[in-house]
């Protein structure tokens, strides 16, 4: 994990993100908070090297499209209220 999640110099871009949007490059904060266990999955995810479990990466796409939908819906129904 600490070679691909932030060593691999194939995947510098797409770590470039994953960093930025953790504000860390510390492996034990990415692997042990909710937040940086999301992102490094969807890391995983996204660089393809874990192919054989296509299946999750699609419902966890999934669920994340609800996730944000979800978001998205209380934030809209907040703003209405503040109206």
């Amino acid at each position: 994990m600490e070679h691909v999640l932030l060593k691999c110099p194939q995947w510098d871009t797409e770590r470039a993100e994953l960093i930025s949007s953790l504000r860390t490059n510390n492996l034990k904060r990415i692997l042990t908070t909710k937040s940086g266990g999301k992102a490094a999955t969807r890391f995983v995810q996204r660089i393809g090297i874990l192919d054989q479990f296509r299946t999750v990466v699609e419902q966890g796409r999934e669920e994340q499209e609800r996730e944000d939908a979800q978001e998205r819906e209380g934030k809209e129904g907040k703003k209405r209220g503040e109206d």
